[in-house]
C-alpha cells in the first residue's frame, strides 16, 4: 500500500461461544460458515437498512464507519473470507495471549480469516453455528477495520446495532414442533424499491431462494410495445403453513404468505399490486434426525 506498512488486525469479538476443536474444516461447508457468507452476501442491505431505523441511533463517526463500509462494498465482495482452525495451528489467532475469532488487514479487499474453533456453540452436548445476526456484527467489526478503525469495543458496538435491526427485521417460520431449528425466514428491507429476502434453513445449510421468488412473484403487467413492465421489488407478510404433509421420508410443506409487488413503468412511475395470498410449495428429506430442504425438486414444480 503505497510502501506503507499495512496493520493486520486481530478481533477479540466477545460472543457466548466455547471452544469447539472439532474436524469441521476449512472452505465454509458449515452452519456457521454459511451464516458468515450469507451475511455478507447481504451486509450493504443491512447496513442501509439500519441508517434509515428508528430502532438505533447512530452518531457521526458510527455513521461514518458505515457509509464507508458501503462505498467501499463492491471491492469487498472481490476479497476472500478464509476459514481456518487455530486449535489445529493451521493459522496463529493468538496476540497479546488472547485468543481472537477472526483477523485482517486494515483496507478494503483485505483477506478476513475466521477461526472454525470459534464459530460453534457447545452447550450441553448440541453444537450450535454462530448465527446471521452474531455474523452481521462480526463482518461490521471486520469491515470497520477495513476503513482504518481500530477500537475493537467501538465496532463491536457498531456491529451490534446493525445486527439489531437485522433481528427487528426477521421474522422465523418453524418447520414443525418436533423441527425447531429448520425454519423459514424472511428479511424485511422497508424500501419501496427492494426485495424482501426468502431464506431457508435445514439442518445443514442456509438457501436464499428470494431470486427464484422473483420470478413466481412477476405479475407486472405489460406496457407499451407489449413490454414487461420491471418488478423493482415485493413486500411479503403473514407467513404460515398450510398443510405439511410425509410421504415416506419426504415432508411437503405448503408455505402461504401475502406479498405486494412494485412495478415500474417505462416512464419511471411506480405502482404497486396487492397479490394476495400465495404459496409455495416447499420440499424437505428426512435424513436420520436430520433435516435437508430439497431444493431442485422445490423449484422444478413451482
Amino acid at each position: 500500500m503505497n510502501g506503507l506498512k499495512s496493520l493486520i488486525i486481530f478481533t477479540l469479538f466477545i460472543l457466548p461461544l466455547t471452544l469447539w476443536s472439532g474436524e469441521r474444516e476449512g472452505h465454509g461447508g458449515g452452519l456457521a460458515e454459511q451464516n458468515i457468507m450469507t451475511a455478507r452476501l447481504h451486509l450493504a442491505e443491512f447496513i442501509t437498512i439500519s441508517l434509515s431505523s428508528s430502532v438505533v441511533t447512530f452518531d457521526d463517526e458510527e455513521r461514518e464507519v458505515l457509509e464507508s463500509i458501503l462505498s467501499n462494498f463492491e471491492q469487498e465482495l472481490t476479497s476472500k473470507i478464509i476459514f481456518k482452525s487455530g486449535t489445529n495451528d493451521e493459522v496463529d489467532f493468538y496476540i497479546d495471549g488472547q485468543l481472537r475469532v477472526a483477523k485482517t488487514y486494515d483496507y478494503p479487499g483485505a483477506t478476513i480469516w475466521i477461526n472454525l474453533d470459534l464459530i460453534y456453540l457447545e452447550k450441553m452436548g448440541v453444537i450450535r453455528p454462530m448465527s446471521l445476526t452474531q455474523a452481521v456484527t462480526l463482518l461490521v467489526h471486520e469491515y470497520g477495520h477495513h476503513q482504518k478503525f481500530y477500537d475493537h469495543s467501538f465496532l463491536d458496538t457498531l456491529g451490534a446495532k446493525v445486527a439489531k435491526v437485522l433481528q427487528n427485521n426477521i421474522y422465523k417460520l418453524p418447520l414443525s414442533r418436533n423441527y425447531r431449528e429448520v425454519v423459514v425466514m424472511t428479511i424485511d428491507s422497508n424500501f419501496e424499491e427492494s426485495f424482501s429476502s426468502l431464506l431457508i434453513r435445514d439442518s445443514f445449510d442456509l438457501i436464499d431462494v428470494t431470486k427464484q421468488l422473483k420470478t413466481k412473484l412477476n405479475f407486472c403487467r405489460k406496457g407499451k410495445q407489449n413490454l414487461q413492465e420491471k418488478l423493482v421489488g415485493f413486500y411479503l407478510e403473514n407467513f404460515h403453513w398450510g398443510s405439511r404433509l410425509w410421504k415416506g421420508d419426504t415432508l411437503s410443506g405448503r408455505l402461504v404468505f401475502n406479498a405486494t409487488i412494485v412495478c415500474k413503468r417505462g416512464n419511471g412511475n411506480n405502482y404497486i399490486i396487492n397479490l394476495g395470498a400465495k404459496t409455495l410449495n416447499l420440499l424437505f428429506k428426512k435424513e436420520e434426525t436430520l433435516i435437508r430442504f430439497l431444493y431442485k425438486q422445490t423449484f422444478k414444480d413451482n
